[in-house]
């Protein structure tokens, strides 16, 4: 527009100062996001927050004039939508536990702890199962059927349900075996039928004339014993323990209170003439320095042992002496105990046996090792014969240079020399190469020969002539030697045939030969008789060699 002067000071004035063709009058302010929920599609500038959904369950209201809004969808904001929710219980434990359900509002199941379990079911239709059919807490898998009456024989301590006779005892003698697993069975306990009980029973003799006659017996069984009529009586006992006194325990018909008791033989020096029974040990003097001594008639006589410490040697013979066979200074001979000295440690006893033997040290060093255990070896721990047994020093060898130890420390160690060669290079060090500096695989850093690749005469290590002027193939030197034999008339008579190539075995390893020519030694395969000499052939074409080296195919 016209800003209104009318003295020619006028001038244009904008009204759109964001350039954007909509007058400033004109412009409406709003979300001009499309994908916002407040989007105003008739907005031409911005300056409005857009509002956007969350990304989960919100939407938008729907409005595209700038007042819509978010819509939540999720009332319990879980981040599950309203629409997505799915009621249930949510307790793994319960037997109705439904693994989809998002949402609680369903009472949950839960067994008993007793025998009740859960179907199984993990999407909400799982119920409890009972599991006790009788409703007496125990379970039905774990029901036992058996006499349940603990007075009964067969009565079953760890049945849960009846159903099974009980067996009961008459009341007279019977009992029960005692099992109460309910294998338990009447014990009968009155085999004879007597109305007795068995462990009421007496077996005993039933005539009262006899020794061992028992008044309370209800059962014989045992046989009756009788006197003999000479010295027999009775005990006396009527309970069946009554047992036949013999009164002549000798059986010499001389009752056992009319007997005189003392040594009947008039060789002892306690003899009784009036004796009619043994009953006394006769005494002798049957041992060495033994004499009877006192009466020789009324069995009081008695030894006398003229042998005081009653070893079996006469006093008067008594020989003092070490007696121990162990000690040094035993006496074969003594009779009577002396002083005995001993050896102890490494000691050892002189060896006599007549009390004259002393003891010997055994212990030259003084060490407290015996001279026979002592061991001479090595002491230094790096020394390669180190002994770590040694009692005694003994020399030692240590390794040097490539030298190592074989590692033994029992004195068998000995020094490992890791230099076969004796180059003063050790093993572990050694380069193998070839050491010839013409040959084409020359290493200057070997410390050990290898094999060479030698190039034959007139070649290189490629194999390729050294000169060649026409280019044929064949080294210039060569062409020179085959025109020569030419010359000499050595292209009639010979034929080349199957020439033996001795290739590496007679060449070396890796030698380059020329495609043209092969080499033999004189034999079967070769032709002509050149004495030995090494020969080449092509075609009909032999030359002799033996001046100028000699070529072989690879």
């Amino acid at each position: 527009t016209c800003s209104g002067a009318t003295d020619g000071s006028g001038t244009v004035v904008d009204n759109d100062s964001d350039s954007d063709g909509v007058c400033d009058a004109d412009e409406v302010a709003g979300c001009q996001d499309a994908s916002a929920c407040n989007y105003n599609a008739s907005a031409t500038d911005g300056g409005v927050t857009c509002i956007f959904v969350d990304g989960i369950c919100e939407t938008c209201s729907g409005a595209t004039d700038g007042t819509g809004t978010t819509v939540d969808n999720d009332s319990d904001n879980d981040d599950v939508c309203d629409a997505d929710e799915i009621a249930g219980c949510q307790n793994e434990t319960a037997c109705n536990y439904n693994a989809s359900a998002t949402d609680g509002g369903v009472t949950c199941l839960f067994v008993d702890g007793i025998c009740e379990t859960c179907s199984g079911a993990t999407n909400g239709t799982g119920t409890v199962i009972d599991n006790d059919s009788d409703n007496d807490n125990v379970c039905d898998a774990d029901e036992v059927i058996g006499c349940q009456d603990n007075t009964a024989c067969n009565y079953d301590a760890s049945a849960t349900d009846g159903g099974v006779t009980c067996i009961f005892v008459d009341g007279i003698c019977e009992t029960c075996s005692g099992a109460s697993d309910g294998t338990g069975t009447v014990v009968d306990n009155d085999s004879d039928n007597d109305l007795v009980c068995d462990a009421d029973e007496i077996a005993g003799c039933q005539d009262a004339s006899a020794c061992n006659y028992n008044a309370s017996a209800t059962d014989g069984g045992v046989p009756c014993t009788f006197v003999d009529g000479i010295c027999e009586t009775c005990s006396g006992a009527t309970d069946g323990t009554g047992t036949v006194i013999d009164n002549d325990s000798d059986n010499d018909n001389v009752c056992n209170a009319d007997e005189v008791v003392g040594c009947q033989d008039a060789d002892a020096c306690n003899f009784m003439s009036v004796a009619t029974d043994g009953g006394t040990d006769c005494i002798y003097a049957s041992e060495a320095c033994e004499v009877c001594s006192g009466s020789s008639v009324d069995g009081t006589g008695f030894v006398e042992v003229l042998d005081a410490d009653d070893d079996g040697v006469c006093d008067s013979d008594e020989v003092v002496g070490c007696q121990n066979t162990q000690a040094c200074n035993y006496m074969i001979s003594a009779t009577d105990a002396g002083v005995c000295v001993y050896a102890t440690g490494c000691e050892t006893c002189s060896g006599q046996n007549d009390g004259t033997g002393t003891i010997v040290l055994n212990d030259d060093d003084g060490d407290s090792i015996c001279n026979e255990d002592e061991i001479v070896g090595c002491y230094a721990p790096t020394a390669c014969n180190y002994n770590v047994f040694a009692t005694d020093s003994g020399a030692c060898v240590f390794a040097s240079g490539c030298e190592s130890c074989s590692g033994e420390a029992d004195g068998t160690g000995t020094i490992v020399d890791n230099d076969d060669d004796n180059d003063g290079i050790c093993d572990a060090d050694e380069i193998v190469g070839c050491q010839i500096s013409t040959a084409c695989n020359y290493m200057g850093a070997a410390t050990d020969p290898g094999e060479c690749i030698i190039a034959g005469p007139f070649y290189n290590c490629s194999g390729d002539c050294l000169n060649d002027v026409d280019d044929n193939g064949i080294c210039d030197e060569i062409d020179t030697l085959l025109d020569n034999a030419e010359s000499e008339g050595y292209d009639d008579g010979f034929v080349a045939g199957e020439a033996t190539c001795l290739g590496e075995a007679f060449c070396g390893e890796g030698t380059v030969w020329s495609d043209d020519f092969q080499l033999c030694i004189e034999d079967s395969s070769c032709p002509g008789d050149l004495n030995g000499d090494l020969v080449v052939g092509t075609g009909d074409l032999l030359l002799l060699l033996s001046d100028y080296g000699f070529f072989c195919n690879e």
